[in-house]
């Protein structure tokens, strides 16, 4: 856990290695968090009275005293599907915040996690990191390398930490902030998925928003030429119903590069993470435009 002093040693880290927390979103929640001026915690969202999208995981955020933390990570989780590697989109939405690492000093403390809060058995003390050393640990390269901020993979990070962290998988940041947002002035840009609902870019649903809450930062849209083929393809099926990867495999009305993510994505059994994708963005994304709510 970093406070005071160890909080600026981090930060400084972090700015030294050109790293940058990401937060993903619905386009939902998006609305609500400008409507509130920042990246909030869902306790901030819910005594404000704002929607946002239920996760499964909201009741075991709640016990384990984590409901009132700004959530972040070092890393943009969408890019490893629109590289065209068999990876489940991000599951938080398709709405991705970059935000400078000088957010941090909005905390009274930080905890750096190997793995999600979510997780059978997590403890938020007991699993932060200790020293500014470690969070070091956390990178690929040195710090002197041009990609200095690429993070260790699962395996690399299970295999540096052993024996503490033979569960680890991303490392996850949680932040206590009394105000409870990072105010948007943090925000370096806005990256969003190249998805197509009701025959309009959903990127233009967010610059709609942003110019009528008046928030001033930079959206960009993934590059849809480097992304799978079936990127939208999978968004219709999911816009008409909330398929398996098993029936997506089996479907022969589904393109075969679809069908044949779908059947790696079952090898590797990412199948509780394929549903959660699918389930967020339907209710949080897809649904709220087809009601015309957004």
């Amino acid at each position: 856990m970093f406070q005071g002093e160890e909080l600026q040693k981090l930060v400084e880290l972090l700015k030294e290695r050109d790293a940058y927390l990401y937060h993903a979103c619905q386009l939902l929640d998006f609305q609500s968090y400008l409507n509130v001026g920042g990246i909030p915690s869902r306790s901030h969202l819910e005594s404000n009275r704002q929607l946002y999208t239920g996760f499964e995981t909201d009741e075991k955020d709640r016990s384990r005293q984590v409901w009132d933390k700004v959530f972040g990570n070092l890393e943009d989780f969408g890019r490893t599907f629109a590289s065209g590697k068999p990876a489940v989109p991000n599951p938080f939405g398709p709405i991705l915040f970059q935000i400078k690492p000088e957010a941090l000093y909005e905390a009274t403390d930080v905890a750096i996690c190997l793995r999600s809060a979510g997780r059978p058995g997590f403890n938020r003390e007991n699993e932060a990191l200790s020293s500014i050393q470690d969070v070091d640990r956390l990178f690929l390269y040195p710090i002197e390398h041009s990609k200095s901020y690429f993070v260790k993979h699962p395996t690399q990070l299970q295999e540096e930490f052993t024996p503490t962290a033979s569960k680890a998988s991303a490392p996850e940041i949680s932040c206590t902030v009394v105000s409870g947002l990072f105010p948007l002035h943090y925000v370096n840009y806005v990256r969003v998925e190249p998805y197509i609902i009701q025959r309009q870019p959903l990127q233009a649903k967010v610059k709609e928003i942003i110019s009528n809450k008046g928030a001033k930062f930079k959206v960009f849209e993934r590059d849809l030429d480097r992304c799978p083929p079936y990127t939208n393809e999978l968004l219709e099926i999911i816009k008409s119903d909330l398929p398996s990867l098993q029936n997506l495999s089996q479907n022969p009305r589904v393109s075969l590069e679809l069908r044949d993510w779908s059947i790696k994505l079952m090898e590797k059994n990412l199948e509780y993470q394929f549903n959660r994708f699918a389930k967020y963005l339907y209710h949080g994304t897809i649904l709220p435009i087809l009601k015309g709510q957004l």
